[in-house]
């Protein structure tokens, strides 16, 4: 059994009347009457609307499974702005999979906050949906170059990195030099690939050492 059956944002009017199980963060928490509550579930892919049970304690960044039978939302009550806009969770069960305390600053991207602070819970920044898009098109890219290179019969090798003081200053993340070991390493990539070029990709640049 899978934890999810479905993403957050993938949900549709098509869906209606299927029951899903959703995972993801407690994006907001409004309170509609004395016995219901309305949660905005937030995952990489969007934002579903789950009416649950007032009484449970469901915070902000909460992480928790949804499961629910999908329905349309009431005639006015759509959220053009939502891919997921004209439908909701209803009858919901749901299971805590993890607490969280109250983050130290809004998750909303519409939030403007401190970049130190930002900063400094990286973590937490990491969660946006800006964030989230980015780091996904980086991943994108570099599996795309990736691809091309091994279709070409390119290798990619990890070399070893030296890292070593600067004397007359103190080392930081900006300051530490590295010096990459080139030449001892080119037999052992002749013989890798003795016809074309090696590529080896590293987080800094891509680097060809010709054979």
């Amino acid at each position: 059994m899978t934890m999810r059956t479905h993403y957050c944002g993938e949900l549709r009017s098509s869906d209606i009347g299927s029951t899903v199980t959703v995972c993801g963060w407690v994006d907001t928490r409004r309170v509609h009457s004395e016995h219901l509550a309305f949660i905005d579930l937030r995952d990489h892919t969007g934002i579903i609307q789950c009416v649950v049970d007032e009484k449970l304690d469901l915070r902000s960044e909460f992480v928790v499974s949804i499961t629910g039978t999908v329905r349309s939302r009431f005639e006015g009550k759509s959220n053009e702005k939502l891919s997921t806009g004209e439908v909701e969770l209803g009858d919901c069960s749901v299971e805590l999979l993890s607490s969280a305390e109250p983050p130290p600053f809004p998750m909303h991207e519409r939030s403007e906050v401190d970049e130190n602070i930002r900063l400094r819970h990286r973590y937490l920044d990491l969660r946006k949906t800006r964030m989230q898009k980015n780091l996904r098109i980086r991943a994108q890219v570099n599996s795309a170059i990736r691809n091309a290179m091994e279709k070409q019969g390119f290798v990619e090798i990890e070399t070893a990195e030296l890292k070593f003081k600067n004397i007359k200053e103190e080392v930081t993340p900006i300051t530490t030099r590295t010096t990459r070991i080139s030449i001892k390493v080119k037999p052992l990539l002749k013989l890798l690939h003795p016809v074309t070029d090696v590529c080896v990709l590293t987080s800094s640049a891509l680097h060809t050492i010709s054979s």
